[in-house]
């Protein structure tokens, strides 16, 4: 299956929900794993990623972070603020799997109906022609 955007899209294994493979990811993060557990997450904001070089760069991009930094001003240490699990947990195969597409089902069922229909015996009727 393909989002309206021509992504692909996945489902989560724990809640159902239907998304982009990032935004699910994120979502999984959010709502399934503990946030100790998330490998790169920012203790101000609760931005969480399995990505480094995308929690460096929500600090100048995620709009909640920024919000929240505004408010304790200058005084703000972000490194204080990065936090890198000593023990992650990645985001895989076994929380996501991708939603096949329209075509996809199509072709799997043709190609089971096909195989099913091939693999039918069907009697052979001879008859004989005693004239020519």
């Amino acid at each position: 299956m393909k989002a309206a955007n021509g992504c692909l899209v996945y489902q989560c294994l724990y809640c159902g929900t239907i998304d982009r493979k990032g935004r699910l990811t994120d979502s999984v993060f959010r709502d399934h794993v503990a946030i100790e557990n998330v490998p790169f997450y920012c203790r101000l904001c609760k931005f969480r990623s399995q990505d480094r070089l995308k929690l460096c760069e929500h600090l100048a991009n995620y709009g909640r972070h920024q919000q929240a930094a505004a408010k304790l001003g200058p005084m703000l240490n972000n490194r204080e603020l990065l936090v890198k699990a000593p023990s992650p947990r990645f985001v895989t195969e076994a929380d996501i799997i991708r939603v096949p597409s329209i075509q996809e089902v199509a072709a799997e069922t043709e190609s089971v109906f096909l195989t099913d229909w091939l693999a039918e015996v069907t009697p052979v009727v001879t008859t004989h022609c005693d004239t020519l």
